[in-house]
């Protein structure tokens, strides 16, 4: 059933975003906070492990999400508004997807720059890059809301351009578009040219926060990692992992301790052979908490990272410089290793 509703300029919580998905240590990051009884729900900005400051405060709305995504450009803020819902069919666990207002605010001035229906999590659902932005929209979600495509427009929304059809899902690292389409790894410039596949992934693919589906895969600000169960007592495994940086792939099979439950590669190192995984923590309530460590290709823990959080409250991993960075309540935590 479609649900509609009218949101204010400042009812936004929930999902995060980063202005730079591997963001210098010293620089303040933007990032979204979801309500809860013992934190201020909004748009924050905060240099990591500092004082934060609240951006736009959110109200209450009725909608599961406010806001999927908020970027800071100079002195405007990007963000794209949830202002309605409609049930998904593709999708095993995630059952809707949002009708959103994609927004520029600049000095209490806000200029709207699109209105679409896009998907529930994507790995970005936009990013600016200099004076463009790029996001996701489904082309006709009634007809078919298993792919979508990405779009690049102005910051005013006078210009748009779709630039690519028929993708699962979408990131931006440096100067390249990455996709996932037809069960491949492909990437092409930032004007939508020289499509070229990079790895076959030849199985359905589940972002691992979805928690669907066998097979799952997570993409790092380095790498994209995808993982198989080899074993029936769930203690074996293999993963396939791209880096990026590097322009590299490798198959590797490990095993876990039978306490590490449900493991998750999440980003890898090929160089040094090691890799950040987070685990499951069974608790009675069945809350979705991880504990995040740093582990070997043989699967041996070598350090704990983070104890208990959330995986939407990792903004981004990075292994190639040793960070963890995510959020704490309101407060943002640099992790580093």
């Amino acid at each position: 059933m479609k649900k509609t509703a009218i949101l204010s300029s400042v009812s936004l919580a929930l999902i995060f975003s980063v202005s730079s998905v591997s963001a210098q240590t010293n620089n303040p990051v933007t990032y979204v906070v979801q309500n809860d009884k013992n934190v201020v729900g909004g748009i924050y900005k905060s240099i990591p492990n500092k004082k934060e400051t609240l951006i736009l405060k959110s109200d209450k709305s009725k909608f599961n999400k406010q806001v999927l995504a908020a970027q800071t450009v100079g002195q405007s803020l990007v963000y794209e508004k949830v202002i309605g819902m409609e049930p998904l069919r593709s999708y095993r666990c995630d059952s809707v997807l949002y009708k959103v207002d994609i927004l520029s605010m600049t000095k209490g001035k806000t200029i709207k720059i699109a209105t679409e229906y896009v998907p529930p999590k994507p790995t970005e659902n936009m990013k600016v890059v200099g004076s463009s932005l790029y996001y996701v929209k489904f082309e006709n979600f009634k007809k078919d809301d298993s792919v979508f495509s990405v779009v690049k427009s102005d910051l005013i929304g006078k210009k748009r351009k779709t630039l690519i059809k028929g993708v699962k899902d979408f990131w931006i690292r440096g100067k390249s578009i990455f996709v996932i389409k037809n069960n491949k790894l492909q990437k092409m410039s930032l004007e939508g040219k020289n499509l070229q596949s990079i790895k076959s992934l030849n199985y359905d693919l589940y972002p691992t926060q979805s928690y669907c589906g066998e097979n799952k895969y997570n993409v790092s600000s380095n790498s994209l990692t995808a993982y198989d169960e080899l074993s029936p007592n769930y203690d074996e495994y293999k993963f396939t992992a791209y880096d990026f940086t590097k322009n590299k792939g490798a198959t590797i099979n490990f095993k876990f301790k039978i306490d590490d439950r449900h493991p998750l590669p999440e980003d890898i190192n090929l160089e040094k052979k090691k890799m950040i995984v987070s685990s499951w923590i069974q608790n009675k309530n069945y809350e979705m908490k991880f504990s995040y460590g740093l582990y070997d290709f043989n699967g041996k823990k070598i350090k704990t990272l983070i104890k208990s959080t959330e995986q939407q409250n990792i903004i981004y991993s990075d292994m190639s410089k040793g960070h963890i960075l995510y959020k704490d309540g309101q407060n943002l935590k640099l992790v580093k290793f």
